[in-house]
């Protein structure tokens, strides 16, 4: 009795709107990335605590329409690239840490099926976007109340982050992150942004909303740049491709923007891969207590790929080591310390060094979690084997986007949107060069926005004509 009472109450609630609720709030939650618990030793949002409480109503709604990504290949290539994933576990020296990276991973992934599964008709995309732009709204006013703070106090506050001595010829600088915890945080979030702005700019007649996203693309531009990131490159590149796609035209005013773009897009190139790179290595000995001698050592004190080639050429020599099955999931950190010990570093030239002496004592420890490349992460931590799978699962997603542009040219609503949303992913990629981008959940929420508008129009939901009804409502 008790039993049939509780499954009726759970027909009545209606998982897929509760859910659909709760999904408009994690959105909202990314505003509030600072705000948060812990459960288990590992950082979650509030909002994501009411997913924990939904998901056995999910769980029992997914099953009964069965409205996984079937109709896709991702599924398959993400599980072949856990599978790799579990077996780089016999080279783990910390079962716990790999443990949580799976679920980490897991969790991602569950994510954006949770996100596909609600977002199943155009309705709900559009609705999702328009709190998506709404929270970027915010994390733009936020952004430019930071800096401007920052500017006026030469203080830091808690939306925008000083570095002191990190840059050429600069004694302090003042990167903004607006709510994040870290300006690249909010690069990325900006450059997903980017894709939503952009596609409801060109889909809405509204002339009021149209200047409010005109208005919100170009502030986020300028917020982009006062995080003094190398994402900015990214971010441009996203933009340099969104307006050669639907602004070409013959005009003189084009052809201006066209070239500023890609001059601006080389500038940020050489600036960071080459200016920033060259200068400012200093050399100095620094005595080792224990043996009573002197070594000789470089530090890298500038904003540059220098000091991050260090780790990625430990990356290679970790996939040099183990070939086929990596380090371990989340060894890479323990194992870069082996490196150190081992002096890879010296006899190699590489200079990221970091000394710390307590009491007396002289610690050689290198201070970084990965390679700054999520590619090289993973054929260091998974091998061969757990690299090319993560390659496959990334490739995948690329082919599925570019075969459903070409299919389906003559749908507006769906070619705009998605290839947005292409263009934002592209940004993403360019970004992964040099950080871990893939365990962003805005990376994660972008993918599953487009495999949702992909599989609505596999549905044949119609994703061009706006029923006249719901614009009345």
């Amino acid at each position: 009795m008790a039993k049939n009472f509780v499954l009726k109450g759970i027909d009545v609630i209606k998982p897929h709107r509760m859910i659909f609720a709760i999904l408009l709030a994690y959105v909202l939650s990314l505003l509030f990335t600072n705000i948060s618990i812990f459960l288990g030793g590992q950082r979650l949002q509030i909002s994501e605590v009411f997913f924990l409480f939904l998901f056995f109503l999910w769980i029992k709604s997914l099953i009964e329409k069965k409205r996984l990504p079937q109709g896709t290949p991702l599924s398959r290539s993400f599980l072949l690239f856990i599978a790799f994933c579990l077996l780089s576990f016999f080279n783990s020296t910390d079962l716990r840490l790999s443990i949580m990276e799976l679920a980490g991973l897991i969790y991602l992934f569950v994510m954006l099926v949770l996100v596909v599964d609600v977002v199943n008709n155009k309705r709900k995309l559009d609705l999702v976007i328009k709190f998506w732009i709404g929270a970027t709204l915010m994390v733009l006013i936020l952004g430019f109340v930071g800096g401007g703070v920052a500017i006026l106090t030469g203080k830091a506050n808690l939306f925008c982050r000083a570095y002191y001595g990190n840059y050429p010829y600069i004694k302090t600088a003042f990167r903004v992150q607006s709510i994040f915890h870290n300006p690249l945080v909010l690069a990325n979030f900006l450059t997903v942004s980017l894709g939503f702005m952009f596609s409801d700019l060109l889909l809405t007649e509204n002339q009021r909303y149209k200047f409010i996203l005109k208005v919100a693309i170009s502030f986020a531009t300028l917020l982009m740049l006062a995080t003094i990131s190398r994402e900015i490159l990214g971010f441009i590149i996203s933009l340099f491709l969104i307006y050669s796609y639907f602004f070409k035209k013959a005009s003189l005013k084009y052809r201006v923007i066209r070239f500023l773009l890609i001059v601006f897009i080389i500038i940020i190139f050489l600036f960071i891969f080459i200016f920033c790179s060259s200068f400012h290595i200093h050399s100095f000995k620094v005595e080792d207590s224990w043996h009573k001698t002197y070594r000789s050592s470089l530090i890298n004190i500038n904003y540059s790929f220098s000091e991050k080639l260090a780790y990625k050429m430990a990356a290679l020599e970790m996939l040099k080591r183990h070939p086929f099955l990596g380090v371990g999931l989340k060894m890479y950190r323990p194992y870069i310390q082996k490196l150190n010990n081992e002096d890879y570093f010296y006899s190699h030239n590489l200079t990221p060094i970091y000394y710390y002496i307590y009491e007396g004592r002289y610690f050689n420890y290198l201070q970084v979690n990965d390679p700054h490349n999520d590619f090289l992460q993973y054929f260091a931590e998974t091998g061969l084997l757990g690299g090319v799978a993560f390659i496959i699962f990334v490739a995948t997603f690329l082919s599925l986007v570019h075969t459903n542009l070409k299919k389906r040219p003559f749908n507006q609503y769906f070619k705009i949107r998605l290839f947005c949303f292409l263009a934002s992913f592209v940004g993403i990629l360019v970004h992964s060069i040099d950080i871990d981008v893939f365990k962003y959940r805005p990376v994660w929420f972008l993918m599953a926005l487009t495999l949702a508008l992909i599989i609505m129009s596999k549905d044949k939901i119609d994703a061009v004509n706006v029923d006249r009804s719901d614009e009345k409502n």
